[in-house]
């Protein structure tokens, strides 16, 4: 996706924000819809930037997701973003950085065509909600104790981390990410079962190409007691065209080793402005 960065001079002072940041962006493109993405970053006298929040905004939905309406073709708006809520202290020295662009894959499926988005600079603005000197937070809450029957419920034997991999080819203009959940394995106490599961996740997109974009899930759960053991392995995929949303699962149930049971369907959903 298309970007453009934005960067002050280095803060005199030291500034604290506190709440969501927003971004008033005044656009022209020509398509009913596409997508918005803004990062703010702090950046580091050496150049290193440290990623504070983000947002995101189909431009069809800049009224609310309830009622989505296509952006007129050609026409020109300001469309908002808010970003996430952020609790930061910029040190003197450092600059603020905004990043936006038409793409934020893979945590945002594409628009389903590459069109140019037209930004007015001279109509646009980033609000921070600075904290003013002086200015007081709430007094901090505390958790009340924790509601559970059984602290010990759930013995965990193996809690599996999570590694992430990113594949790019550059002569194919593919990128793959790989997200890998390492097994993980626990003991229910009150009925002496054992759960096991494993998950993994796969995200594709060519990089020329929107409707190129896949997402897989790969999942195995096991669960077991004395004299039952049962398993289940199931696939889901996530692909688009211009104009839909595919779908698909499958599901593979054992029981020991014995295949008992399986299921597999599809689905094909309008994007409906999306």
């Amino acid at each position: 996706g298309r970007s453009v960065v934005f960067e002050t001079a280095p803060l005199e002072a030291a500034l604290e924000i506190v709440g969501a940041p927003l971004i008033d962006l005044h656009i022209s493109v020509d398509d009913e819809t596409a997508l918005l993405s803004a990062r703010l970053q702090d950046v580091h006298p050496d150049g290193a930037s440290l990623n504070l929040s983000y947002g995101l905004l189909n431009i069809s939905q800049r009224g609310g997701s309830a009622s989505p309406r296509a952006f007129p073709p050609g026409g020109r708006e300001t469309v908002r973003l808010q970003l996430n809520d952020i609790a930061h202290r910029f040190p003197a020295g450092h600059r603020i950085r905004i990043a936006i662009s038409t793409s934020f894959w893979p945590i945002a499926w594409p628009a389903p065509r590459r069109k140019p988005v037209t930004l007015s600079t001279a109509q646009s603005r980033l609000t921070l909600p600075v904290l003013a000197d002086g200015s007081k937070l709430p007094a901090p809450r505390r958790f009340g104790p924790a509601i559970a029957e059984e602290t010990h419920a759930v013995i965990v034997q193996t809690s599996g981390g999570r590694t992430r991999q990113t594949r790019e080819d550059p002569s194919a203009r593919t990128v793959e990410v790989e997200v890998e959940r390492a097994k993980s394995q626990y003991r229910v106490r009150a009925t002496g079962t054992e759960v096991t599961h494993q998950t993994n996740e796969t995200f594709f997109i060519q990089t020329d190409d929107p409707n190129s974009a896949r997402i897989e899930n790969r999942s195995d759960w096991s669960l077991s007691r004395p004299g039952w053991n049962v398993r289940t392995k199931a696939v889901v995929t996530l692909a688009s065209t211009e104009h839909t949303f595919e779908l698909s699962a499958s599901m593979e149930a054992y029981e020991s080793a014995a295949l008992v049971g399986t299921r597999h369907f599809a689905f094909s959903i309008p994007r409906r402005l999306v």
